[in-house]
C-alpha cells in the first residue's frame, strides 16, 4: 500500500499541470488583471510599459505611477486604452479612453489622441499645455458590457506580452485594480480581437471632437 502511494505521489509531481487561473467571481473586478501575469523582468514587458509613459502628456500622472501610490486610499478600478486605426487605414483615428468604475456606473472620458501630438503653435507662454477636448459621460456598467466582453479576451488582454516591432493598429491597454497595475501593447496586432475591441468602442462610447485643441 505504501509503495502504491509513493508511486502515485511521484507520478503527480512529474505530471504536467494546467496553468493556474485565479477564479473570477461575481464580486470580482469588472475586468480582472491578465491571467498570464506581467513579468517586468522580461524586455518585451518593460518596453510596453515605457510606451505607456511616452504616450501620456504632462497634464496627467501615468496610470503606472498613480496606481497603488496611496495605500490608505484604495484605488477605484481604472482602465485606459489608446486604440484606433493607427497607420493601418484612413482616417488614422486614435482615441485615448479612460474608464473609472464606481459601483454600478463608470466615469468615461474619450478624447482624440493624435500620434504624435500636433498642437497648434502657441503665441503665449512657452510652458502652456494644449490638449484635445474630452467627451465625458457617466455610463451604467450594463451599457458597457460589450466593452468588457471585447476587452476581457485571451487575444486582447490575457495572453503574455510579446514583441511589437512593427507598424499596425494602435492598441495599448492599461488597468489599475486594487492597487495593482497591468499593461498590454498589441500595437502590431491586426487580428480580429483588436479590431473588434476598436469597433465596440466606437459603437458604445461617445465620439470625441476631432481637429480641435484647447489650452489647459
Amino acid at each position: 500500500m505504501a509503495l502504491t502511494l509513493s508511486v502515485l505521489a511521484g507520478a503527480w509531481l512529474i505530471a504536467p499541470r494546467p496553468a493556474f487561473h485565479p477564479p473570477v467571481t461575481a464580486d470580482g473586478p469588472w475586468i480582472p488583471l491578465p491571467r498570464s501575469g506581467m513579468d517586468a523582468g522580461g524586455y518585451d514587458m518593460r518596453m510596453a510599459v515605457s510606451r505607456g509613459f511616452l504616450r501620456d502628456d504632462d497634464t496627467e500622472t501615468p496610470v503606472a505611477l498613480s496606481c497603488g501610490a496611496n495605500p490608505n486610499a484604495p484605488d477605484e478600478p481604472h482602465y485606459r486604452a489608446w486604440i484606433g486605426d493607427g497607420f493601418s487605414e484612413a482616417p488614422y483615428r486614435t482615441w485615448k479612453i479612460d474608464i473609472i468604475v464606481r459601483g454600478n456606473t463608470a466615469n468615461v472620458s474619450v478624447r482624440e489622441a493624435p500620434s504624435p501630438p500636433m498642437p497648434p503653435r502657441s503665441i503665449g507662454p512657452r510652458n502652456e499645455t494644449w490638449v484635445t477636448p474630452a467627451r465625458l459621460a457617466v455610463v451604467p456598467l450594463d451599457a458597457l458590457e460589450p466593452v468588457r466582453r471585447a476587452w476581457d479576451t485571451e487575444a486582447v488582454w490575457h495572453r503574455t506580452q510579446e514583441r511589437m516591432w512593427c507598424d499596425g493598429r494602435t492598441a495599448f491597454l492599461e488597468a489599475c485594480v486594487a492597487g495593482r497595475y497591468a499593461a498590454r501593447d498589441r500595437g502590431c496586432d491586426l487580428d480580429r480581437g483588436i479590431a473588434q475591441l476598436w469597433s465596440v468602442f466606437q459603437m458604445t462610447l461617445p465620439t470625441p471632437e476631432a481637429g480641435r485643441w484647447e489650452r489647459r
